[in-house]
């Protein structure tokens, strides 16, 4: 595989690769999209990674090469004089867009601390992506995916670099392509840029944010999933762009995916979680207490997201009267019985402590073994330890014991 990348980044900027060659280190790809030559997307996403040597100064030279051609400087100049404008220019895109696609693989398998002079190539490489390149969008999504992945050792140096150079506006402009793919690709690149709850790029100050609210009600299948990943990470730097959010959230909290509607539980989650104090209000306001309900009733939703989702959006006492009257209290019972995940737990046992002048009028609406294989298991947690679970568990069994027919 390195020698046909050698092939690549050896082409002389004014004699682009042949169809054949490209085809040949398209064939190391494992998911090979075959589309119209030249303008395909060829790594999308790359199923293989180069394996290279321990040298890293070639690396380095490699990438700055590739820097170069994503410019593309030689190319001009020599249009200039020849006179033959047109057939450059389009030699010099079509190149563009196969030193982009090279940088992806590239920086698919190493890390920038790797690297030597990463700081002048995070932005050699950066600032020839910003340029327009109608031909490479999907080349230049991937190539930005890789630079601003976690596993490349993203740091704030390289953070600094990307947003002085663009990057943030860049994204901007991909996230709302046409295709499909290059969205889906570019929502992929936000959603690592924020990952730590953060805005390195300054995504809150573009078109990115209404353009993912977008994606997420009306867009694909899996974009709808990459979109709500991004909500879910923009969340915490951005909630405040995000209102648009919530009745989307909501509405696909009944879809029929359940894949879809864990991430919407997700992201509405982060969102009530941001400083936004009205956000849970708003929430109700939608719909959303019976529908996170009716997931908790669900066997094959995951319990974790929702929990959290129903803890915070029940703080207030009238959203928390709304989701008593909804049955609340019989699923937060069925869900402590096999839960063994200590902060779930005290999510549970919280907001049955919430309920407590209910909670005695729920266990006698049950049968008599339901009834009594709950309240083993809050005996049991109570005798764990002295953690916080455990005073919780006690609490709840004294109002329980208080009850009179259920002592009898």
């Amino acid at each position: 595989t390195e020698d046909i990348f050698s092939v690549l980044v050896a082409s002389f900027d004014i004699s682009p690769l042949s169809v054949v060659e490209l085809t040949v280190l398209a064939g190391a790809n494992s998911q090979f999209h075959a589309m119209q030559w030249p303008r395909c997307s060829m790594l999308w996403r790359t199923g293989c990674m180069l394996k290279w040597k321990k040298n890293w100064e070639t690396v380095s030279s490699k990438l700055e090469h590739l820097g170069e051609r994503l410019r593309s400087p030689h190319v001009a100049a020599r249009a200039a004089i020849v006179g033959c404008a047109d057939r450059f220019r389009a030699w010099a895109e079509e190149d563009r867009c196969r030193a982009a696609w090279a940088v992806a693989a590239v920086l698919s398998s190493v890390k920038w601390v790797d690297l030597e002079n990463r700081g002048y190539i995070v932005r050699l490489l950066a600032s020839g992506l910003v340029a327009t390149a109608p031909w490479g969008s999907m080349s230049t999504a991937s190539a930005v995916l890789e630079m601003v992945s976690r596993e490349r050792g993203y740091s704030d140096e390289v953070d600094g670099l990307l947003r002085e150079v663009g990057v943030g506006d860049l994204l901007a402009r991909l996230v709302q392509h046409p295709s499909t793919s290059v969205q889906r690709c570019a929502l992929e690149a936000i959603s690592h840029a924020c990952d730590l709850g953060c805005d390195p790029l300054e995504l809150s100050g573009t078109d990115a944010v209404p353009a993912v609210i977008s994606i997420a009600q009306s867009g694909c299948y899996d974009n709808k999933l990459a979109a709500l990943e991004a909500i879910h990470w923009l969340a915490e730097s951005s909630a405040d762009r995000l209102k648009a959010a919530i009745p989307v959230l909501v509405q696909l909290l009944g879809h029929t995916s359940d894949d879809l509607k864990e991430a919407a539980a997700s992201a509405l989650w982060a969102l009530m979680m941001s400083r936004q104090e009205t956000y849970p209000i708003e929430a109700c306001e939608h719909g959303c207490v019976p529908k996170l309900i009716d997931l908790l009733r669900r066997d094959k939703c995951q319990r974790q997201t929702i929990l959290f989702c129903l803890e915070r959006v029940t703080m207030p006492p009238a959203i928390r009267h709304m989701a008593l009257q909804a049955g609340v209290l019989p699923l937060l019972f069925r869900s402590l019985q096999d839960e063994r995940d200590k902060i779930l737990q005290e999510c549970i046992l919280g907001m049955l402590l919430s309920y407590s002048s209910h909670v005695s009028q729920a266990l006698v609406q049950q049968d008599a073994a339901e009834r009594k294989s709950n309240i083993r298991q809050l005996v049991a947690i109570s005798r764990a330890g002295s953690s916080e679970n455990c005073t919780c568990a006690r609490q709840l069994l004294e109002h329980i014991t208080q009850d009179s027919s259920l002592t009898q």
